[in-house]
């Protein structure tokens, strides 16, 4: 194993296309560190140390976007205005992983390219439309992860930035995570809720399950469901069993496919209780 520090892009654009073995970026950490105690990572692998690319450390906004630099830590997105103000969700998910400590070293860049599927900034990134942005191409989030531990990006390939959408401030926006405790836990499930409501009617609504499936799901079927009805009691119970026949839990170290499937139709239940 081979170790590469880097602190600029263009030692990225100029280095990395040399590099013929299989390259592991190491940012926060706490990710990778586990996998090499564990062995899973090649022994001929590279790892190049990008902790000093003050490049990618960084929130800006448009008019229209939120940018995030992806070695932006989770605690600078917990407490940024304008991400609760823009990205409510995404901020709800950063304040849930793991501990402080984790939220000082964790990044956003790190927790997608991990491709976790209990990632906590991922379903929030679904329901946000967010864009992956590397050095070389734009890949809407909904296109990224192939299946769990493995996305689009190339060997070799870096996270420069997350785009997300600025919101309409007249959204509603709901996060659930399930874990055994309140800190240093995986997530056995979570929910994603955005919602439009305009003049106590529900016109738009977007739904991303995590950690029941092998990578996050858009509960697309569920969505027009919901969107087609009037929300009621009745709704709500078809709405639960639509989003069950969407998601596919299984049972594993963390949790039972069981238990996953009731605390979603929990989740969901909630958060449309709370909508007009």
């Amino acid at each position: 194993m081979e170790f590469l520090k880097i602190t600029t892009l263009t030692q990225i654009i100029s280095e990395v296309p040399k590099i013929k073995n299989r390259i592991y970026y190491l940012a926060g950490g706490t990710d990778l560190f586990v996998k090499i105690k564990e062995g899973s990572i090649q022994e001929n692998a590279m790892i190049i140390d990008i902790s000093d690319l003050k490049e990618l450390k960084s929130i800006k906004e448009t008019p229209a976007e939120i940018i995030i630099g992806a070695l932006t830590p989770f605690s600078q997105i917990a407490h940024s205005f304008v991400i609760n103000f823009h990205a409510p969700l995404l901020c709800q998910a950063a304040k849930s992983v793991g501990s402080l400590q984790i939220r000082n070293r964790g990044t956003l860049g790190g927790n997608i390219a991990n491709a976790s599927p209990a990632g906590d900034s991922l379903p929030a990134l679904f329901v946000h439309d967010a864009i992956i942005v590397t050095l070389k191409r734009r890949i809407s989030v909904h296109d990224f992860f192939i299946n769990a531990k493995k996305t689009v990006l190339e060997n070799g390939e870096i996270i420069k930035e997350i785009i997300i959408p600025k919101i309409n401030m007249k959204k509603k926006a709901f996060f659930y995570k399930s874990a055994p405790r309140e800190a240093l836990a995986l997530s056995k499930a979570s929910l994603a809720v955005l919602a439009m409501v305009k003049n106590k009617k529900l016109e738009d609504i977007k739904i991303a399950a995590g950690a029941v499936g092998p990578t996050v799901i858009r509960t697309l079927r569920t969505e027009q469901f919901i969107l087609r009805n009037q929300i009621n009691s009745d709704v709500i119970a078809k709405a639960k069993n639509i989003m069950i026949s969407e998601i596919c839990p299984i049972t594993d170290i963390c949790s039972t496919d069981q238990y996953r499937r009731e605390i979603i139709k929990f989740y969901l239940e909630e958060a449309l209780r709370n909508l007009p």
